[in-house]
């Protein structure tokens, strides 16, 4: 275990210089002294390293628990982030990114509430995330801040979110490049008290394309003028409210009412299950539309 000390930031750092050499980091915890935590200092930071591995590391008690500028392909391998302030992971530069297994917050310990479990700034693309675990106290559980990539893909795959306050995917202030696609698969998307509200901040105006399939959501989702999407196969505890936009809403299972509104510029509503007698889809919108074959459970 290595403990820096209350102010020391970065606590460990991995720097590859212009030749960007791969490193690896594995089997270690990474921690501070006692006391309250001062702003902005960090536990790991990742710079200008290609094909860099961390693997099995424990973080915690630090503003920001991992920070990545890698170069080309970080994997981040069951990494553990814990009584963090800030953020408990902050992509903020570097291609095709990896998070398999990793954990933001823990239960049964004494979490602290930070911004955002994991922020994405700069040039990140093709960040894929896997069985990831959202856990703790957040304000949001992903936040995209100052973002510039013209190639943004976002994977999400049977990942467990809970934990946040505001709202699961936000677009904060500073983003400069639609980010092209946001895929979440098989996932569990939960909160007590609040919705997945893509409209957050400014994300919805700068996100091409969002595709959902096979995922339960237990909150709310928000269109508001969604470019492209495609959402199928899911199971939503929460209501569903669609204003204008362009996409496909087919097969899903609702235990709340949906809601169309405004002008369509062509969306297909089809085959849906409202499986609460209580349920119902009210369309007040206008334009290219199809809604067919949706059914509400009679008892």
């Amino acid at each position: 275990m290595i403990v820096g000390t209350l102010s020391l930031d970065p606590v460990v750092s991995l720097y590859g210089g212009s030749g960007s050499a791969a490193m690896s980091l594995r089997n270690i915890g990474i921690t501070r002294e006692d006391g309250n935590i001062p702003p902005h200092v960090r536990g790991l930071v990742i710079d200008q390293t290609d094909h860099t591995i961390i693997e099995d590391v424990y973080l915690w008690r630090h503003a920001v628990g991992c920070e990545v500028h890698g170069q080309l392909g970080v994997k981040l391998n069951r990494v553990t982030t814990s009584r963090i302030t800030e953020a408990h992971i902050d992509l903020t530069g570097g291609p095709e990114i990896t998070l398999i297994d990793c954990r933001m917050g823990r239960n049964g310990v004494s979490e602290l509430h930070c911004q955002a479990f994991l922020r994405i700034a700069g040039n990140v693309d093709t960040m894929t995330m896997l069985r990831g675990q959202f856990n703790g106290s957040a304000d949001y559980g992903v936040l995209w801040l100052n973002y510039a990539s013209p190639n943004g893909i976002f994977y999400f795959t049977n990942c467990h979110a809970e934990g946040w306050s505001a709202a699961f995917l936000v677009g904060g202030h500073g983003i400069s490049q639609k980010i092209q696609r946001i895929i979440i698969t098989g996932c569990t998307i939960t909160s007590s008290d609040s919705a997945l509200q893509l409209v957050g901040g400014t994300l919805m105006k700068n996100l091409y394309e969002f595709i959902a399939n096979s995922n339960l959501f237990a909150c709310s989702l928000d269109f508001d003028q969604q470019e492209a999407f495609i959402i199928t196969g899911n199971r939503f505890i929460g209501s569903v409210n669609i204003n204008c936009g362009t996409g496909t809403f087919v097969g899903n299972v609702l235990y709340s009412s949906a809601n169309l509104m405004g002008q369509m510029q062509g969306v297909v509503f089809l085959g849906n299950c409202f499986e609460s007698p209580t349920a119902r889809l009210s369309d007040n919108s206008t334009g290219q539309r199809v809604i067919l074959g949706n059914v509400t459970r009679s008892s």
